[in-house]
């Protein structure tokens, strides 16, 4: 969980800088300590639906640019499916 706050947290201020925003700036307009704030951008707490939208609807962002994503899952040969074409080719079979 610590991970995702963090990388929804740097999004939120690299989003925040981009509009040559302050941390105080958006406290305000959200009804948040600058306190608050400074711990979501740091994944120190994670911020509920509500404010992540209201967050975005400042920024001028889509919510889903502040969501967390899954770093994808590295390719291992193991888990490769054959095709069934390829699975009856003998130069194909003995590398599996």
């Amino acid at each position: 969980m610590q991970k995702i706050a963090q990388e929804i947290g740097e999004k939120i201020r690299y989003f925040r800088k981009k509009k040559g925003m302050t941390i105080q700036e958006l406290a305000k307009i959200i009804h948040k300590g600058k306190s608050a704030v400074s711990k979501y951008e740091k994944g120190q707490i994670v911020t509920n639906i509500i404010t992540l939208y209201g967050i975005a609807e400042i920024l001028g962002i889509h919510t889903e640019q502040l969501r967390y994503n899954k770093p994808p899952e590295k390719f291992s040969s193991s888990h490769a499916k054959v095709l069934a074409f390829f699975k009856n080719l003998s130069q194909f079979s003995q590398a599996l």
